[in-house]
């Protein structure tokens, strides 16, 4: 094996590990920004139960501003 030949075999894998690399932080990234969207619907749906509870607290005690 030449000098040429190992160098050729050494930089494809080093261009291998590097996109390797990049997708293993890309579907890390991908992965968290999942959960904060999901997180996030949660919370939406958490004051929109919350805010129809109060509402209906409200219509439910006569409706009148005190």
């Amino acid at each position: 094996m030449t000098d040429d030949e190992r160098r050729e075999i050494s930089e494809k894998a080093k261009a291998e590990a590097g996109i390797d690399h990049r997708l293993a932080t890309l579907e890390k990234t991908v992965s968290g920004i999942q959960t904060v969207m999901t997180w996030g619907v949660r919370t939406i749906w958490a004051a929109a139960a919350y805010l129809a509870a109060q509402l209906w607290d409200f219509i439910a005690s006569g409706g009148a501003i005190k």
